[in-house]
């Protein structure tokens, strides 16, 4: 399995690559590709009205990206020197233009796996999430503030059906058959039949839950109580294609999951 991990910014690289490491342990023989995009143009002035840049001005915007390639290529040498002998993994620095270099790479991956987004962050780190999700069509696994001890042991699957969701599940599918115990939440009546999903999982000797619930549209706190009252070390859904989902990836349900620090979340455009 191919995982390519993006580092944009100090602040969540570390927790980033602890989970790939927890990832590594649970599939075994991963392929490791950790990628910073380095911007080769300063987006100070990416118009007429924001004015020529000058030579000064361009000497400290290499300046401050030298400085990131190298705190961030820091921050992988010190994990590569105590992550699980699992798997490969290699650096790779590629200089332009930040969201082609994410699309491209990101194509060439089973799994994408970013930091979690902050308000204080820079645009390039909003264009990192599009580019994997959305240009390169990609599963992308958004990591928590900090890395969980686990992944995949216990994972919750919101279901609802869609493409999406189906792609989510085919790239987290081998880890799901690594799983103790799988969930799926399932707002919808009683009597609805369960997941073929589900099925499949029991059919291969995973232990499965079904949850069902009712709650009002973007009640994401209820849902994330759902996922922690399972145990849940990972949730697994679909990115619904609504105009407002990119909306609510950074507020709303999605931003209320986020907020617990145990649970990283795989989606899927």
């Amino acid at each position: 399995m191919h995982i390519l991990a993006i580092l944009d910014r100090p602040g969540p690289a570390l927790q980033t690559l602890r989970t790939v490491d927890s990832l590594m342990v649970r599939l075994q023989d991963c392929k490791v590709t950790i990628l910073h995009p380095r911007q080769e143009t300063n987006p100070d002035f990416q118009s007429e009205d924001e004015g020529i840049e000058t030579q000064s001005e361009h000497a400290e915007f290499e300046k401050r990206e030298q400085n990131l390639s190298g705190t961030l290529r820091d921050i992988t040498e010190r994990w590569m020197t105590t992550r699980a002998d699992t798997g490969s993994a290699q650096w790779l620095q590629a200089i332009g233009d930040v969201r082609s270099i994410v699309a491209e790479q990101s194509r060439k991956a089973d799994l994408v796996v970013v930091g979690r987004h902050m308000p204080s962050d820079p645009d390039r780190t909003r264009k990192t999430l599009m580019a994997a999700l959305f240009d390169a069509n990609a599963a992308v696994l958004i990591a928590p503030e900090h890395a969980p001890r686990t992944i995949g042991v216990r994972p919750v699957i919101l279901w609802e059906p869609s493409r999406a969701l189906d792609a989510a599940l085919s790239a987290a599918w081998k880890l799901l058959l690594t799983a103790e115990h799988v969930t799926f939440l399932i707002g919808a009546l009683p009597d609805e039949c369960m997941p073929d999903p589900a099925r499949r999982l029991m059919d291969a000797g995973i232990s499965v839950g079904i949850d069902r619930f009712r709650i009002d549209d973007g009640e994401g706190i209820a849902l994330r109580d759902h996922a922690l009252r399972a145990n849940a070390d990972i949730l697994v859904m679909g990115a619904y294609t609504h105009p407002r989902f990119f909306e609510r990836l950074f507020g709303g349900v999605t931003e209320d999951i986020l907020a617990h620090e145990m649970l990283p979340l795989l989606i899927h455009h």
